[in-house]
């Protein structure tokens, strides 16, 4: 690997680390005004997943789930990962089937 190439993957490693945060106060400030955003809820799911943080992620696709969120198979997709990952097998085979 190039110098160029990898002083450009530092560079956007340390940006992503400064931006993930600052994605996840903004998903839980809309959260605060609009509880019944299932959007806000799922977003922040996908966030609190990419830094493996999959409980907080299961929080958040369960709220997405109960607020009806448009895109419910996705939602449902992404539970069953994140709870694949705590290994509950059997809650993410229980789950229930969503039509596309």
């Amino acid at each position: 690997m190039g110098y160029l190439r990898r002083k450009i993957i530092n560079g956007l490693t340390r940006l992503v680390a400064v931006l993930l945060p600052a994605q996840q106060q903004y998903y839980r400030w809309l959260i605060r005004l609009n509880p019944r955003s299932a959007d806000s809820h799922y977003h922040l799911g996908k966030l609190l997943a990419e830094q493996k943080n999959w409980q907080g992620a299961i929080d958040c696709y369960q709220q997405a789930i109960n607020r009806n969120h448009p895109a419910l198979s996705r939602v449902y997709y992404d539970l069953g990962t994140a709870l694949s990952k705590l290994r509950r097998f059997k809650l993410a085979i229980a789950l229930p089937l969503a039509s596309a």
